[in-house]
């Protein structure tokens, strides 16, 4: 018959087994607090975070500071160039580029230094003149050949779509690139695409013919607003960035067609020294005239690239780009950071300069355009 053990015994095995279970309890909770603590963060903030950051981390440098103009270096076009005439755009596609050129955009979700170039002289300009002129201190130099035709791309709407800014910012230079006023981190993007080799323009949003249906974004310049609130919309816009040579117009269809309007426009370019890019968002632009009127460095969109969203009709417009070229010696052509738009361009950047074409920034047509008026 089995002995029973002392009461002391059992009382002490049992404490034991009772210690062992706690233990096991209170490790297994300390675990599982921890593991929960961990809460990753939700769907909208990493989303948000992707979109407001570049796809890639760049280290930037100081901007270098562009060359001092020498008196006898001067540019001819200081004055106000000539507008040579153009004709005016096929009908079937006059109104689809104004329409398409108004539609709301929404936002989609080796640092090198400009090359050296001649400029042009023009020894009856003022050189206090010429070093207030903010086109041509930020102008990104050029050394094309007069003997071939020129081409300058201008990029609008760039800034709003992050990735495609950055992605824009690595094609091959020059090109002209007209950042939004409303965009985030431009004092960024901008830095970084001056470094590149391209030049800045201000994209400014202006009144387009169908306000109720196309909304031209953060401060833009509508028909009807108070000088006073016309003068601090233009200030706001012009701060954003610096280092820009220019002003084009996003949408602004209506706002285009009014001298009035434009008036205080072109006024505050000719105060800060810059020139004007007319986007041509409307056959009845007066732009070009209150600009030359104003005194104000003058250039005209030639050819739209991509208002309908395909990569063969951005193809047949840049041929279309080269004939204007051909026959006239320069050529402007507007496009946007769309993924198929800067696919093509890859392609054709180089293939164009094989081809004996002259790949410029918009200022080299600008100057040219006043030195051969």
């Amino acid at each position: 018959m089995s002995k029973t053990p002392p009461l002391s015994q059992r009382l002490f095995v049992g404490f034991m087994r009772l210690s062992l279970a706690c233990a096991a309890i209170f490790g297994i909770g300390l675990i599982l607090g921890l593991y929960f603590s961990q809460t990753p963060p939700s769907a909208p903030e990493a989303k948000e975070a992707w979109i407001q950051e570049p796809p890639r981390a760049y280290h930037l440098s100081p901007v270098p500071q562009p060359p001092k103009i020498k008196p006898e270096q001067t540019a001819a076009a200081v004055s106000p160039p000539v507008l040579q005439s153009k004709p005016e755009a096929r009908p079937d596609q006059t109104a689809a580029n104004a329409s398409t050129s108004d539609k709301e955009r929404k936002p989609q979700v080796s640092a090198a230094t400009p090359p050296a170039a001649a400029v042009m002289p023009a020894p009856d300009v003022p050189a206090a003149e010429v070093k207030q002129a903010a086109w041509l201190q930020n102008a990104v130099t050029s050394d094309a050949s007069f003997d071939k035709p020129w081409i300058a791309i201008v990029l609008d709407d760039v800034g709003l779509n992050h990735r495609a800014a950055w992605e824009a910012i690595e094609l091959p230079a020059p090109l002209t690139l007209a950042f939004m006023t409303y965009a985030d981190d431009l004092p960024r993007m901008t830095r970084q695409a001056r470094l590149q080799g391209h030049e800045l323009m201000v994209h400014f949003p202006m009144e387009p013919s169908d306000l109720q249906r196309n909304d031209p974004g953060e401060n833009a310049l509508l028909l009807g607003l108070s000088q006073s609130e016309t003068k601090r919309r233009l200030d706001w816009g012009l701060a954003r960035f610096d280092g820009y040579v220019g002003v084009n117009n996003h949408m602004g269809s209506r706002y285009t067609e009014n001298a009035e309007a434009l008036q205080p426009v072109m006024a505050a370019l000719k105060q800060r020294g810059l020139l004007f890019l007319d986007s041509r968002t409307s056959s009845q632009t007066v732009a070009g005239q209150v600009a030359r009127g104003a005194g104000v460095p003058l250039a005209s969109r030639d050819v739209f690239l991509d208002h309908i969203p395909t990569s063969a009709f951005v193809r047949e417009q840049l041929t279309e780009l080269e004939a204007v070229a051909q026959r006239r010696g320069y050529a402007v052509g507007i496009g946007h950071p769309h993924g198929y738009t800067m696919d093509v361009l890859r392609d054709w950047l180089p293939q164009a300069k094989a081809r004996g074409f002259e790949i410029v920034p918009l200022t080299a047509i600008v100057k040219r355009r006043g030195e051969v008026g």
